[in-house]
């Protein structure tokens, strides 16, 4: 027992840190589940992901549903007995029940080994992820997606914060939501509806070299930066201020270390079982 100690704190030491990061299932846990589906957040939950991370989109309609993207995604989407049309199918031209005639849980996508079918698997609508782990430990680091400014699949950024804010506050979600977006718009929005409300700023390389300062002149309590961007030093500038850091998405141990050794606070991965295996190593999970 008390080599097995000894060893768990050594490697601690060698990671540069006391905890285990959080762990942010990316999609779901898109290498093991059909992604931002009911069916891979409930697994990521099961298995032990701290945070859930999906993407929102707004219907025509003006339902919020859950898609990486602001169009379907026609490989991993198909409405059964149809053949995939040649045009772009933005979710903001589509009516909430249209949406939901796509079957988007039998394709097993190319080289995903771990990856489990779930026949009939529907784009969600917001509310139910929102019901369905509402009270739970479990967090959601949720992206508003947003189509060019000229595009049919568009959404007014206010509209949409408006939509949003109004699902959190009804559902009774806040205090376990962080919203996070690289079209900063739609954050402004949020923050001018509720000054409380978490934000997590994307892409920072596109608005500021510095990171600290445009997170405090934002008010976001919490940065995703990119891999390669990522620094120790630029980690515990950071986290002295305060922000919270999250790692770009990593599906292998070498990064996994890598991201340990710089202290970020969580690593968002598309297959949180083996980072959460990984991570037993160290011992017990914060």
């Amino acid at each position: 027992m008390l080599r097995f100690l000894v060893l768990v704190l050594l490697a601690t030491a060698a990671f540069g840190q006391t905890t285990t990061p959080l762990v942010i299932a990316h999609r779901g846990g898109k290498l093991l589940r059909p992604e931002n589906t009911l069916t891979a957040f409930r697994y990521a939950d099961a298995i032990g992901a701290d945070i859930i991370e999906l993407d929102a989109v707004v219907t025509s309609d003006d339902r919020l549903v859950v898609n990486h993207d602001t169009s379907i995604n026609q490989h991993n989407c198909f409405i059964p007995g149809e053949a995939a049309g040649a045009a772009r199918q933005f979710i903001r031209t589509l009516s909430f029940g249209a949406t939901q005639r796509f079957d988007c849980g039998r394709r097993r996508p190319e080289g995903f080994t771990y990856w489990q079918p779930a026949p009939g698997a529907r784009i969600p609508a917001l509310e139910d992820v929102f019901d369905e782990f509402r009270g739970k430990p479990v967090r959601l680091l949720l992206e508003t997606k947003m189509a060019p400014d000229d595009s049919e699949g568009f959404t007014p950024p206010d509209h949409f914060a408006r939509l949003l804010h109004r699902a959190i506050v009804e559902h009774g979600i806040k205090d376990q939501i962080i919203i996070q977006s690289g079209d900063y718009r739609t954050l402004k929005e949020l923050r001018k509806l509720d000054p409380d409300i978490r934000l997590c700023q994307l892409s920072l390389w596109r608005h500021s070299e510095n990171w600290v300062q445009a997170a405090k002149g934002f008010g976001a309590s919490h940065q995703l930066v990119t891999n390669t961007a990522l620094t120790a030093e630029a980690v515990r500038e950071l986290k002295v201020a305060g922000i919270t850091v999250f790692s770009s998405t990593a599906n292998d141990a070498v990064e996994w270390k890598r991201l340990l050794g710089l202290g970020v606070d969580g690593i968002l991965t598309d297959d949180p079982y083996h980072v959460i295996q990984y991570l037993k190593q160290m011992g017990p999970r914060r």
